[in-house]
């Protein structure tokens, strides 16, 4: 028994519960650390990259305080949660596919904290496997969430394939 296993057992939990746990806490993180950067960044706009939340690109980077700490430690909380959510269904589930894309996703989400905005070309190549990523993990959760909800997942996933967005 590793040391996992007897936390989440003395907690009460199973490995999936604590993927799902590490899940729900990293969106709620996720959304309420970019909700607060956007409040105190100076006149944001949401025509504005997300990013610049974190730092402007060259060559005139403009990095706002505290915007940018609470943009960057959101995104590395919120990959590191989704990278111990993914290695607790590794470990629970069956289908290999999910857990490693959710890894991967959670691993560039990571990436995105480490590399703001002025750090190019590493910011634009994490950013854009977050969302490549995303994408083919809310495809393959379709397959194993249970219903109602693989629905969702599976009318999310259409979506994406017939006009490339969400």
């Amino acid at each position: 028994m590793t040391n996992s296993d007897r936390l989440l057992s003395r907690l009460g939990f199973s490995e999936s519960s604590g993927a799902g746990f590490s899940l729900t806490l990293a969106g709620f993180i996720g959304f309420m650390g970019i909700i607060t950067a956007e409040v105190l960044y100076p006149n944001y706009s949401t025509r504005q990259d997300i990013s610049d939340l974190g730092s402007t690109r060259p060559p005139n980077p403009v990095i706002h305080e505290p915007s940018a700490t609470i943009f960057n430690t959101t995104m590395l909380v919120t990959g590191a949660m989704v990278l111990l959510s993914a290695y607790f269904l590794y470990r629970t589930m069956d289908r290999r596919g999910f857990p490693l894309a959710l890894a991967v996703f959670g691993f560039v989400a990571f990436g995105v904290g480490v590399f703001p905005g002025n750090a190019t070309p590493w910011h634009g190549i994490f950013a854009l496997l977050t969302f490549f990523s995303g994408g083919i993990t809310v495809v393959l959760s379709s397959q194993v969430v249970s219903r109602p909800f693989s629905f969702l997942c599976s009318a999310t996933s259409k979506s994406v394939s017939s006009n490339g967005t969400v």
